[in-house]
């Protein structure tokens, strides 16, 4: 028994959790596979709206700071400067991630169901007539669909793997954003109060 390829397919079915290992490996395994990789995609894509709506609502931290900030000069302004700048970069990578998470991918479907009707209806017709046609045609037909599932779960599992890494990336990022962001809103907060401090004016009169 070749026990490398054993370990290798209890690892790939565990992968896949709600899938039984101890089912053969017909057509209906290798469509839940396919299956469930149409299922992580649908996933991947939920998952950027938690970092879209962070972000969208750090650029508008990020153009308040710029409006409002004074930016004096001295050690205090540089280093505000400095981290609203690193602020907007970790921004810039975080966007672009995120969006390298959702293009950039063509995920592989099987063919359509007229074409693999086609297909079944051409075997029947070549094999009719012939002994054991019909387990022939079967058993063509069978392997004809296991390997077009497999081609495409395949595309499409390193498809998700990339748009899950490109992800994963952009929460790195915003999380890099986000400190930055909080730790320069302690000048601009101190900046904003100076300017609203009021300013009393005293008069003196001269004349005696």
């Amino acid at each position: 028994m070749d026990w490398r390829r054993c370990s290798e397919g209890l690892a790939l079915g565990f992968s896949y959790g709600k899938l039984n290992l101890f089912q053969p490996m017909s057509v209906d395994f290798y469509r839940e596979l396919y299956d469930a990789e149409w299922i992580r995609r649908d996933e991947v894509r939920q998952a950027i709206g938690l970092p879209a709506g962070v972000l969208t609502l750090l650029a508008g931290a990020l153009v308040f700071y710029a409006k409002t900030y004074s930016f004096p000069k001295g050690g205090m302004g540089v280093a505000t400067a400095l981290l609203l700048g690193g602020a907007v970069v970790a921004w810039l990578v975080a966007v672009y991630m995120l969006v390298r998470s959702l293009f950039g991918r063509r995920y592989r479907r099987i063919p359509w169901p007229a074409q693999i009707l086609a297909y079944e209806e051409g075997l029947r017709s070549y094999y009719a007539g012939k002994a054991g046609g019909d387990a022939a045609a079967s058993k063509e037909f069978d392997q004809f669909l296991i390997d077009r599932l497999v081609d495409a779960a395949n595309r499409n599992s390193e498809n998700n793997a990339n748009a899950g890494e490109y992800l994963y990336k952009a929460n790195r990022a915003m999380v890099v954003a986000l400190i930055l962001t909080a730790v320069a809103a302690w000048p601009v907060v101190l900046d904003l109060r100076r300017a609203q401090t009021p300013y009393r004016v005293e008069t003196f009169n001269t004349r005696e």
